[in-house]
């Protein structure tokens, strides 16, 4: 995943999110199926943008070099955010992979004899609310995110910071949350399920 300094790519951040929200809630597997599709087409599109990305900081370096009070201070920036995201990267992927291991790997195409892209479990949605409600992952996925967009908008000038804050999606609005539980009759975060 490229820096998430591009609208874009927090939409796709906020996209996992709600996909592991929507594991917990335990909703069909036609929704997962355009999860799919929805992931395949925007990992095509983070490929070419990440290799766009991947020159800036450089870019930003060389124009340090040219003008260094000017974008000194960037300079010393650029590497940062993609240091910041990595670690909510690693989680979200560690996390979507221990879901497909512990629901079965991946099921095994009969034409080819190929692993596929389907989850042998994908149906099993008890591995989603356990590990996401249950253990916790999903609060400490939310955890991660708030710091991560905190982090981020420390590397903004403060005098932008305002305006970069309100334009930055990455986020759960409380209020949001609020309404969700009370609505529900419960509190989702800090649940535990006895059964």
């Amino acid at each position: 995943m490229s820096i998430p300094k591009e609208p874009r790519q927090l939409m796709i951040n906020l996209m996992y999110l709600v996909l592991t929200a929507l594991l917990a809630l335990n909703v069909s597997a036609e929704i997962f199926n355009a999860f799919k599709v929805v992931n395949r087409g925007l990992d095509q599109a983070n490929n070419s943008i990440d290799s766009q990305n991947n020159k800036l900081p450089e870019s930003i370096k060389k124009f340090a070099q040219k003008d260094m009070a000017a974008f000194g201070t960037y300079a010393a920036r650029a590497d940062k955010p993609k240091q910041i995201v990595q670690p909510l990267v690693e989680l979200i992927d560690n996390t979507t992979r221990e879901m497909i291991e512990k629901s079965g790997g991946f099921s095994i195409d009969k034409a080819t004899g190929q692993p596929s892209e389907q989850p042998a479990g994908y149906k099993n949605k008890d591995i989603t609310t356990r590990m996401l409600v249950m253990e916790g992952r999903g609060k400490e996925i939310e955890d991660m995110i708030g710091k991560v967009r905190g982090e981020l908008l420390q590397l903004v000038d403060e005098k932008d910071r305002a305006t970069f804050e309100n334009k930055m999606t990455l986020g759960v609005s409380e209020d949001w949350k609020r309404a969700r539980t009370k609505r529900a009759g419960l509190n989702l975060i800090s649940s535990k399920c006895l059964f």
